[in-house]
């Protein structure tokens, strides 16, 4: 994955929150567990994938299996203090700026934001095909009775689950 990818995917997490911030200027609790995993993503994408400028094309983390280190986790730190300080500020301005991407791009689909929680309000749930219709999207697609049928030699399509299953990094892959 490239660090647009990865930086797009922290937005999507952080849809939620920076939701919350546009509409209600204030955050909840519910975000908890999406900022985790963003914050995960950020770390790795500084210490493992060489994504940082500051910090340059080098893995920092090196993982070596042992039961507990003197730190009490896991996992032992072959850097200094000061580069664990910078590395902490690093993740820390990754997500903040996934943070900003998903507040601007609500902020300037303000309208389109509101439409959907609307119809969420009404129904609670949408699909896809109606979260693209409400947004304005997906015109150009066949309707379900347009697309031609797939032959008995064709491979199933796979779907976006199926495809954001293999694209998502593991929880081991994330520990």
């Amino acid at each position: 994955l490239t660090l647009e990818e990865l930086s797009s995917r922290m937005a999507v997490l952080l849809g939620g929150r920076a939701a919350e911030i546009v509409i209600y200027g204030q955050v909840s609790t519910g975000a908890h567990n999406d900022i985790e995993r963003a914050s995960k993503m950020a770390r790795r994408m500084v210490t493992e994938y060489g994504m940082s400028e500051k910090l340059g094309p080098i893995s920092w983390e090196q993982e070596q299996r042992s039961f507990l280190w003197a730190d009490g986790t896991g996992s032992k730190r072959d850097f200094s203090e000061v580069t664990g300080r910078e590395i902490d500020e690093e993740v820390q301005r990754v997500v903040r700026a996934a943070e900003k991407l998903a507040v601007d791009t609500l902020m300037e689909n303000r309208d389109l934001l509101e439409a959907v929680a609307q119809r969420l309000m009404e129904v609670e749930l949408i699909d896809a095909e109606e979260f693209r219709a409400l947004i304005g999207e997906g015109e150009e697609d066949p309707s379900p009775s347009d697309a031609p049928e797939p032959s008995a030699t064709e491979e199933p399509p796979v779907t976006d689950e199926e495809t954001s299953a293999e694209e998502a990094p593991s929880e081991e892959d994330e520990q």
